[in-house]
């Protein structure tokens, strides 16, 4: 007869058939394993095949096993502290297409995380944008009297609410925005709709803060006419900055390329059908 070596079977002496731990580095532990029978022992030893090793089982560990070994039948091995094999069980088909299937299926996508570095960027350009467009001065008119008056986008929001810009430019109090405030703080959400839904429109909401100041200025702009001169000022120069980055972010982000996703495999009733 033949005895079992790592590489092949040469001459057998039962003496000689012995597995060593130290392939599977078994550190005086059990371990478990996923392995393949190459020969059952009706003839003899059995051998199982473990990570491109071959391994030998007696009929003893063979009668441990529910299903009889059969040459082929994918099993999960478990070894003692010495390194022998100890039992095995065999794995079902439907287990084997599960694991298919899992390791045919592309990792998700998390959505980027709001307390990450990119996160907290947005988040401080954010607050940055809303403290800018309520307190710093968006633009500057010439009055007859007091001469000129600075508006925050936030004031120019409720002129524009109001339906009659002329007359809430001499009072001293601003005027209410209303819904269009309501309206400025959704479009300061727009950038971290990413965050919950991990799409490409979603990226397009990253324009959302840029596209808002456009349409506010083209509607304050008509509704003025030739009333009074405007000047852009300060406050005007550092939103169209911070939108801008949210805009640039969102382009890169819409452009950047995404993994393919592999075709999932048939389950097994219908490859049977």
């Amino acid at each position: 007869m033949g005895t079992w070596s790592p590489t092949g079977l040469e001459s057998y002496h039962p003496s000689r058939v012995r597995t060593t731990g130290s392939a599977l580095n078994f550190a005086g532990k059990n371990m478990k394993k996923r392995g393949k029978i190459l020969r059952d022992p009706s003839s003899g030893t059995g051998l199982l095949m473990i990570e491109g090793r071959q391994y030998p089982f007696s009929r003893d560990v063979a009668g441990r096993s529910p299903i009889a070994p059969r040459p082929g039948l994918v099993v999960d091995v478990e070894f003692d502290v010495q390194g022998e094999v100890e039992s095995f069980s065999a794995v079902s088909e439907s287990q084997l297409a599960r694991e298919a299937v899992i390791s045919l299926s592309p990792a998700p996508h998390p959505a980027p995380a709001l307390l990450s570095t990119g996160g907290l960027l947005r988040l401080a350009v954010a607050l940055l944008l809303a403290a800018t467009w309520g307190f710093v001065p968006a633009a500057s008119m010439q009055l007859p009297f007091p001469g000129s008056a600075d508006f925050t986008f936030l004031d120019i929001l409720g002129y524009l609410r109001s339906g009659a810009v002329p007359e809430p430019l001499s009072s001293t109090g601003a005027a209410d925005a209303g819904p269009y405030t309501l309206l400025a703080m959704a479009s300061l959400a727009g950038p971290f709709l990413r965050n919950l839904w991990r799409t490409r429109p979603a990226e397009l909401a990253g324009l959302a803060p840029l596209a808002f100041m456009l349409a506010v200025g083209i509607a304050f702009h008509r509704s003025l006419g030739s009333f009074a001169a405007t000047s852009p000022s300060v406050g005007l120069y550092i939103s169209t900055l911070l939108c801008l980055y949210f805009a640039l972010t969102a382009v890169h982000a819409l452009l950047a390329p995404r993994p393919k996703e592999l075709p999932r495999p048939a389950s097994p009733q219908k490859k049977a059908a």
